[in-house]
């Protein structure tokens, strides 16, 4: 049987299918591997209309290299397209694009983040 062009084309089909991450293009399941991340945060007047649904390791990984001023500072890090283009976020979304829509890893925040 010939393997699909879209590794994740199964996916797309299950019941729980709710849309690809905006982060990370990969099939987004309902379940506990998604969250809500609010693009402009809460703490900085961010309401429903700039939530969306994201795996739960992407949002770890936003806040582990950014904090909720820098996102809300930064217009840039509000569109889901120009945070996974950043240069601190390259090397994640590589790793994460081969990983299964529903994996989850514990992230440690930025060395920076943490002092």
């Amino acid at each position: 049987m010939a393997e699909p062009k879209d590794r994740f084309e199964a996916h797309r089909v299950d019941p729980r299918y709710l849309g690809d991450c905006p982060i990370c293009a990969r099939p987004l399941l309902k379940g506990p591997s998604i969250d809500k991340h609010h693009f402009l945060p809460k703490s900085e007047g961010g309401g429903p209309e700039h939530a969306l649904w994201v795996h739960r390791i992407c949002h770890k990984q936003v806040h582990a290299l950014f904090t909720a001023k820098e996102l809300a500072r930064d217009p840039e890090l509000q569109r889901p397209s120009a945070l996974a283009a950043h240069p601190d976020f390259e090397g994640f979304i590589a790793w994460i694009r081969k990983q299964p829509p529903e994996f989850n890893a514990r992230m440690r925040k930025t060395r920076r983040l943490r002092q």
